[in-house]
């Protein structure tokens, strides 16, 4: 997908309605972090008995122009109720 087509997969959201601010390396294998993400997100379900609202920086941060909205991690992490940490 280019990078305005990310766009579509994304929704508005109140902070508080942030089930997880997901953090992961652009480094690591995509394909391994895309499995755990399921793993987690299958558990969740289970849990909850509903979809998981994600923070995804790829989402929720404009690609193009990252430095405007980096400054503003810290109150997306706090306003998140997990910080899940894929590896």
């Amino acid at each position: 997908l280019g990078s305005r087509d990310w766009a579509v997969l994304s929704s508005p959201a109140n902070l508080e309605d942030i089930d997880a601010f997901v953090c992961h390396s652009w480094h690591d294998n995509s394909e391994h972090q895309f499995e755990a993400l399921q793993q987690w997100r299958a558990a969740f379900r289970a849990r909850h008995k509903r979809e998981p609202m994600l923070w995804l920086d790829t989402l929720c941060i404009d690609q193009s122009n990252p430095s405007v909205e980096i400054g503003n991690l810290p109150v997306f992490v706090a306003g998140c109720a997990r910080f899940l940490v894929i590896a």
